[in-house]
């Protein structure tokens, strides 16, 4: 009987720990944002920010700060962008950012 008890409880714990691990990994994933693709259509770089307008015509403004991570140069007006964001302090705020110059 203590046999059986003693198996029980170690299944418990196990079943447990596999929960809360799937549940931190959720987590991560709900933080590492979305990407996306659009033109530069505004760039403001005294607040770090730049309007970016996609495929379908709907316009985002996307923040950036020191962690940012920029290739291909800076945005500027008229360059396709693909950026990663994640949604911070109620602001979309790009993790990185890939610049094609415009043409």
């Amino acid at each position: 009987m203590k046999r059986v008890l003693a198996l029980c409880l170690v299944l418990g714990f196990s079943v447990a720990s596999v929960v809360f691990a799937q549940d931190a990994s959720q987590k991560t994933e709900k933080m590492s944002g979305k990407m996306m693709t659009g033109t530069v259509t505004k760039v403001d770089s005294a607040s770090k920010s730049m309007t970016v307008k996609d495929d379908s015509g709907k316009e985002t403004t996307v923040y950036w700060d020191d962690s940012t991570k920029v290739s291909g140069g800076s945005p500027t007006e008229g360059a396709t962008v693909m950026f990663a964001t994640m949604d911070k302090d109620g602001k979309t705020v790009a993790t990185q950012i890939t610049t094609k110059p415009k043409y």
